[in-house]
């Protein structure tokens, strides 16, 4: 968890709370071969009566609030998870902006996916021949997503960045799937093109 000034740090601490709440609606979930998955359809609204918190949230490229703030970190997992199961993604929302710089980023640019109640969701089609159960978990510093099939998957697949550029202003990539038999690549698509405003300065070389 990123180390913020008050008010935002006791933010975050709510955001665990509220992704302790969310996670606990995810975890087991199962889907089947031409299931869909959708993030709003499990969570459901995150008022105050569920337990939801006010947590941080981004908006506009600023920090701000609202009742159940930081669930995009459950989100964000969820699509990297999907890309890598194969998934067909029917419906993510990229950030528009690049908030933090890359020593605090473990996945490339842009494999995120932001939702906002009830109109801005995750959704993604399992279209393997196996059936998928996630399992997800949170301590104080890590989000854990496990994903375990029925069988053994015939392909498996890896997300890589391709056509990154970056400028004082803009950064922009795009995330390529490769899909593998063994060792080797067969197939190749293009999931995302992303782009977004840099909300921090980027140093000289």
């Amino acid at each position: 968890m990123r180390d913020y000034p008050e008010p935002w740090h006791s933010l975050q601490q709510n955001k665990i709370a509220n992704l302790l709440i969310a996670v606990e609606t995810v975890d087991g979930v199962t889907i089947s071969p031409g299931e869909s998955f959708s993030f709003w359809r499990l969570v459901g609204r995150t008022s105050r009566r569920k337990g939801y918190l006010p947590g941080m949230t981004i908006v506009d490229g600023r920090l701000s609030v609202a009742t159940g703030g930081g669930l995009c970190q459950l989100s964000n997992a969820l699509y990297w998870v999907a890309l890598h199961l194969g998934c067909t993604i029917s419906e993510r929302h990229r950030h528009s902006f690049d908030c933090f710089p890359d020593s605090y980023r473990s996945v490339p640019f842009g494999a995120g996916a932001t939702v906002n109640y009830n109109y801005v969701d995750l959704r993604f089609r399992n279209v393997s021949e196996e059936t998928f159960q996630l399992r997800v978990s949170l301590d104080d510093e890590f989000l854990y997503i496990d994903a375990f099939a029925d069988r053994k998957p015939r392909f498996q697949y890896r997300v890589i960045e391709e056509n990154h550029r970056m400028d004082s202003r803009l950064r922009e990539n795009d995330l390529v799937r490769l899909r593998l038999s063994g060792d080797s690549v067969i197939a190749r698509e293009t999931v995302a093109h992303n782009e977004g405003r840099l909300l921090y300065d980027v140093p000289n070389d």
